[in-house]
């Protein structure tokens, strides 16, 4: 097994995408209340990965011709998959019944959604893969799968302890929408067919596309400028930048873009991880 399999292995398998998951809701965690809430970051994880194992079982026919260097791997792999999706469903279930009775509705609500959403109705799932698909009919599906993570990353922690929501909730809601949606355009261009992903880098979608982490930035710093937020808080203008530098690398040039955009999402674990730790420093450091 050579390190280009094991890197195309954790790229199909999603791998990343549910650290990533676990860490925007830490970090909002730490961000919003100074703490990190390891039941819901874990909910999170084991949710992220049995929406997307179950997705990459579904799409695997459709999904062989992008990755048959690695048909054996991932063969061998869905036979580990049918264990691992079982044992992250029990544990959803656990940690979900040993909650509040108002967020056992609401998580089977969100989980019912999220189900519908990234698995897809049959008719979309075939349309996805088509030249055919119109750019619109891609934006609205980009849109709804961002709304899906950022509640479930910004809102689940404060079901599951049955938190207040503040003032500045609805802030991180916006800052990590506008951080995703250029995220999941470019997660989804880069598995798209070769004439639908020209159609929509060729489009003025990627130009707009930057106007997105820019709010996120605008955001942080009305939050820092008004005292809703303390001076740490600027940490969260860097992962913005680097989604912007990403789509101005991938405008210019769109080759190995699996590549690069496992590169950006490494890089948006790791400053996202910086900032919920300079958060729960400075939280400490205030309280001693």
């Amino acid at each position: 097994m050579s390190l280009s399999q094991v890197f195309y292995l954790l790229y199909y398998s999603h791998i990343t995408l549910v650290v990533l998951a676990m860490v925007l809701t830490g970090s909002i965690s730490a961000v919003l209340y100074g703490q990190i809430k390891w039941q819901a970051i874990l909910l999170v994880g084991l949710s992220t990965y049995f929406t997307y194992s179950l997705d990459n079982l579904i799409d695997w026919k459709r999904d062989l011709t992008r990755y048959q260097k690695i048909q054996e791997l991932v063969q061998i792999y869905h036979k580990v998959t049918y264990l691992l999706i079982p044992t992250a469903a029990a544990g959803i279930l656990i940690l979900t019944f040993v909650s509040s009775n108002e967020f056992r509705i609401g998580i089977l609500l969100l989980g019912a959604a999220v189900a519908m959403g990234t698995t897809r109705f049959s008719i979309y799932r075939e349309n996805s893969s088509s030249p055919s698909q119109s750019i619109l009919s891609f934006v609205l599906n980009r849109l709804f799968i961002t709304t899906i993570w950022t509640t479930v990353c910004v809102f689940l922690p404060i079901w599951y302890y049955n938190s207040e929501t503040i003032s500045r909730t609805w802030n991180a809601f916006i800052y990590i929408f506008c951080l995703i949606f250029p995220y999941a355009v470019l997660w989804k261009i880069e598995s798209s067919v070769e004439l639908l992903q020209k159609k929509i880098l060729g489009s003025i979608i990627m130009r707009v596309l930057v106007s997105f982490p820019i709010i996120s930035m605008i955001i942080v710093m009305i939050d820092v400028i008004t005292d809703a937020s303390p001076i740490v808080n600027l940490f969260n203008l860097i992962p913005p930048i680097a989604i912007i530098t990403a789509l101005i690398i991938i405008v210019r040039n769109a080759n190995e873009l699996r590549k690069k955009i496992s590169l950006l999402t490494i890089i948006l674990i790791l400053l996202c991880s910086l900032s919920a730790l300079m958060h729960l420093i400075f939280g400490i450091f205030l309280i001693s």
